[in-house]
């Protein structure tokens, strides 16, 4: 059923798989967890923090070795800690090429 009084251009999707996330100010990358993901943001668990207003390269590992990995870089806005030493960050989609997002679309809807 659709939820009307949802105040986003997109509908949010719960995708939960496995992610990396850099930062843009640092070299090392973490292993995080997609939790959902629409056409303007996402939510994700990791167990780095990431600040609020800092841009992060995300990648989507291909599945198989035809597969193609997607990358992309959001905004922080919101990020809260969790159980288990995990912190689950709110993000704005900032950058992606036209066929990152149609590989995108086709791999969260089909």
């Amino acid at each position: 059923m659709i939820n009307f009084s949802e105040k986003r251009d997109y509908t949010r999707m719960n995708v939960f798989c496995e992610i990396e996330c850099k930062s843009k100010k640092e070299k090392k990358s973490y292993q995080s967890w997609s939790v959902s993901l629409s056409g303007s943001g996402m939510s994700f668990l990791s167990e780095h923090q990431f600040s609020v207003g800092e841009d992060v390269k995300v990648t989507i590992p291909a599945k198989n070795t035809k597969g193609k990995t997607i990358t992309f870089v959001v905004k922080v806005v919101r990020s809260a800690v969790r159980e288990n030493n995990f912190f689950e960050s709110s993000a704005t989609l900032n950058k992606m090429k036209d066929n990152d997002f149609v590989a995108l679309s086709y791999r969260v809807n089909g």
